[in-house]
């Protein structure tokens, strides 16, 4: 090789050092919302759309946490995912959070822990969509309730007894939250579900468990699904310390009337 050569071949491997880094950096500093620990993001992601919120965490243990709904209002996938990454695009946590679920609406919360202070990035996105999103972070020495950001999120209160049950009218793909108070012990869980047309068709509804933070409880949950004027079905609710409990109920066809109760155990 002669020495222009060589001279030449130096030159084009200092260009490429060059170029390099700054391709990588112009990457990773795409756009990015800030966010503020304890504040919520309100945004509406599409199919096949990913947003970044820039947050700067210190060190410590956190909850991340969303709700999501779906803007057409009828159900089917609710599939997304954060990841975490340094304001430089490496990544960090490619599955901070996630959600599958087939519904309409949904929450969704994950603990993390953060080793050292961090200036970070949340990455939103999904293939489907499209959502309206409602993203937050949270000290986990802070976690506690947030009220559902969703029409008809309210917390309607029940009580114990026969004569105690509550209820009302849900629309097709309408839902509603319940909550009560209970003592440790055993429980049983009612829904009571009629159609307002009154005909002999399909009943499909669902009442599922939550925590304190709205979040499901696995194995909580009644799977309504009969062809009748009207249904009942139940489940059996064990508690070893007095629990806040929550309930969401989801209507999957025509208006309904329904009653949730809760009466204790007697077996």
């Amino acid at each position: 090789m002669t020495k222009r050569m060589t001279v030449l071949m130096l030159w084009f491997l200092a260009l490429l050092a060059a170029i390099a880094p700054q391709s990588a950096h112009a990457q990773a500093m795409r756009p990015a919302t800030k966010l503020a620990v304890g504040e919520t993001a309100h945004f509406t992601l599409s199919k096949g759309e990913s947003q970044d919120y820039a947050i700067q965490l210190g060190t410590g243990s956190y909850y991340v946490m969303w709700d999501l709904k779906r803007v057409e209002g009828t159900p089917s996938n609710i599939i997304a995912k954060v990841e975490l990454l340094k304001t430089n695009g490496v990544m960090v946590n490619s599955r901070l959070l996630g959600v599958n679920e087939t519904s309409v609406i949904a929450r969704t919360a994950e603990p993390f822990k953060q080793a050292k202070p961090l200036a970070a990035r949340l990455r939103v996105s999904t293939d489907y969509g499209p959502y309206e999103v409602w993203l937050r972070v949270i000290p986990a020495a802070k976690m506690a309730f947030v009220p559902f950001p969703f029409e008809n999120g309210d917390l309607k209160p029940l009580g114990i007894g026969a004569t105690q049950g509550k209820g009302g009218n849900l629309q097709p793909y309408a839902w509603a939250f319940h909550s009560a108070t209970l003592p440790a012990g055993k429980y049983d869980v009612t829904l009571y579900m009629k159609r307002v047309d009154g005909m002999d068709s399909n009943i499909i509804g669902h009442l599922q468990q939550l925590d304190k933070n709205g979040l499901i409880v696995s194995g909580g949950r009644i799977n309504m699904n009969e062809t009748d004027k009207e249904a009942r079905s139940d489940m059996r609710l064990v508690l070893t310390k007095p629990t806040k409990v929550l309930f969401q109920l989801t209507n999957d066809r025509a208006p309904m009337d329904y009653t949730v109760g809760i009466e204790k155990a007697t077996d």
